[in-house]
């Protein structure tokens, strides 16, 4: 997949996000509960991404480690990025359906196919868990993790995406 972006430049600027997802918080995610701790932590996140953007150093991507950012937080994130042209790649918390949940990457990419600024939305899912996930959730909140692709498949493949002109 190719998402076109002039604004790449030779050399990328990447912003890790180090972040803390408390147990508490995990916890609330995988059991879909109010998170005791949610304002705090959006807080938290939203100082993050303002010194980000007001840094020295002008990232063109920003990565939040997985499951660490709630699903209904990441627009919000990826618009306040997308105007000083940062893309934004983040781990989702759990996403939950019928005794189910998904795991998913959120990629806000920067494009200018339009003519202008804008940024382009691709999800990756998880497809298989990782060591003692599984275990995990079952004791957690009595779930497992799925996917829409089927393990093993041609679309069991990990997409890769080219994103920019260089």
């Amino acid at each position: 997949m190719m998402v076109q972006w002039g604004g790449q430049k030779s050399v990328i600027s990447i912003a890790l996000a180090n972040w803390l997802t408390d147990d508490a918080s995990y916890a609330a995610a995988v059991c879909e509960v109010a998170d005791p701790g949610e304002l705090q932590r959006f807080r938290r996140t939203m100082r993050l991404v303002n010194a980000i953007i007001a840094s020295d150093v002008h990232p063109d991507y920003v990565v939040f480690p997985e499951l660490s950012i709630p699903p209904q937080w990441f627009s919000s994130i990826a618009s306040k990025l997308k105007k000083s042209h940062i893309s934004l790649i983040a781990g989702v918390e759990y996403l939950h359906e019928q005794g189910a949940v998904r795991n998913q990457v959120w990629c806000s990419l920067m494009t200018d196919v339009f003519g202008f600024p804008d940024a382009y939305v691709v999800r990756f899912e998880k497809v298989h868990p990782a060591i003692h996930e599984e275990e995990e959730l079952r004791k957690r909140a009595g779930v497992k993790l799925t996917s829409y692709v089927q393990q093993g498949s041609r679309e069991d493949k990990p997409l890769l995406v080219r994103h920019g002109s260089n």
